[in-house]
């Protein structure tokens, strides 16, 4: 076992594993999928990432990582638009052009929305994948520190940092590419919340689990001087120029806890699972209300155990075509007569709070059949009166 990729302790306890687990169109068996819990900081990792195998698998995946071509560009969603403020209220050097710098860009709607914003901004963004076509400057690439020779006023890193096995490595690369005086913008999902509300985020592609802790202890050489929770973790950081700037943590959830967490986790998925595929081998539609990448995981999780495909139906508010271009399901609007008797809306998102804003949406149109938020809670009878 090797110690922690954070503290390089060696004290450690297996808290979480699959025996397959999707990614894309590909299905990660080939390496049993494991966490690690460090007893000595607090840290989560993912130990069968640092097998060779897995960079060769992750190559292969990443060249083929696109998460929102079926939706318009650029995304003005809650997930562009508050990254976009918290960058902006706290991301205004003192000359007019500052340099921009977004690390997984994608197809660069974040970058978009800033130079919008900031019309005298120079935007760059840094991706891995082969998307072509893209609105804004994009260097094909995976970030290193020798990939640049200037420094930037604004980093970005939004559902990267998640990805990369050794943290700490690129939190010191990310140091030395930030001007004095810029900030630093990560968002990663919350571990801790993740665990307290059951949304999954314990996937191949993420290597590495944060509390608020220990991503403050990633970003050592950082002062963080904003933190936010509501959605995900996000961190504004910027040098540590002198000793009175203010710092934001959090206290750690004790190892105790983040394992019991984990087990409960396990045992509701397992238990929520097993209900949508009794659902449907009873004859129940199965509507997947949204279709991206957390709904083409999930989905291929769930003919691994069985769901029977031709009880299946997709819905999504943005997406009006009549089959999902992942798995070709029908579209089954849960508002529409036939979509009522007997149906179960899975509500696809890893964002608990995106999950309750879709069941208000559901039964504030008049749903009232079955909801079931991974990996929480089967709500029967959604929108009846009780």
């Amino acid at each position: 076992m090797i110690p922690c990729p954070l503290c390089t302790g060696h004290a450690t306890r297996n808290v979480y594993q699959s025996d397959a687990a999707f990614l894309g169109n590909m299905t990660h068996d080939s390496i049993l999928f494991t966490l690690e819990l460090c007893l000595t900081c607090g840290f989560v990792y993912q130990s069968s990432a640092y097998q060779p195998e897995y960079q060769s698998l992750m190559s292969q995946a990443y060249a083929k990582y696109d998460v929102n071509s079926h939706f318009p560009f650029p995304d003005r969603s809650e997930k562009n638009t508050a990254p976009l403020e918290r960058i902006l209220a706290y991301g205004r050097p003192g000359h007019e052009s500052p340099s921009i710098l977004e690390i997984g860009s994608n197809r660069g709607d974040l970058l978009y929305l800033l130079k919008e914003r900031l019309p005298q901004a120079n935007i760059l963004g840094l991706e891995p994948t082969n998307f072509n076509n893209l609105s804004v400057p994009t260097v094909h690439a995976n970030f290193r520190a020798d990939l640049f020779s200037n420094r930037f006023d604004i980093i970005i890193m939004k559902h990267v940092l998640e990805h990369l096995p050794y943290p700490r490595s690129v939190a010191t690369d990310l140091f030395h590419r930030l001007n004095p005086g810029g900030i630093l913008y990560i968002e990663v999902p919350d571990l801790q919340l993740s665990l307290e509300h059951g949304a999954e985020d314990f996937v191949p592609d993420h290597v590495s689990y944060f509390t608020g802790e220990t991503l403050a202890d990633c970003l050592d050489q950082f002062a963080i001087i904003h933190q936010d929770r509501s959605n995900f973790l996000s961190v504004v950081a910027t040098h540590r120029l002198s000793t009175d700037v203010r710092e934001v943590r959090q206290s750690a959830p004790s190892t105790t806890l983040l394992t019991d967490h984990f087990v409960q986790f396990d045992a509701d998925k397992k238990r929520l699972s097993d209900a949508i595929v009794t659902h449907a081998k009873g004859g129940g539609s199965i509507i997947f209300y949204g279709i991206s990448y957390y709904f083409n995981r999930l989905f291929k999780e769930l003919l691994n155990q069985g769901l029977p495909r031709e009880r299946c139906f997709h819905f999504d508010d943005n997406f009006q075509g009549t089959q999902e271009p992942g798995f070709g399901l029908p579209r089954l609007s849960p508002f529409a007569d036939d979509g009522q008797s007997g149906a179960m809306i899975v509500l696809c998102s890893n964002n608990f709070r995106v999950q309750k804003q879709m069941a208000t949406h559901l039964i504030h149109g008049g749903f009232q059949g079955h909801l079931l938020y991974p990996w929480s809670n089967l709500v029967p009878n959604a929108g009846q009166p009780t």
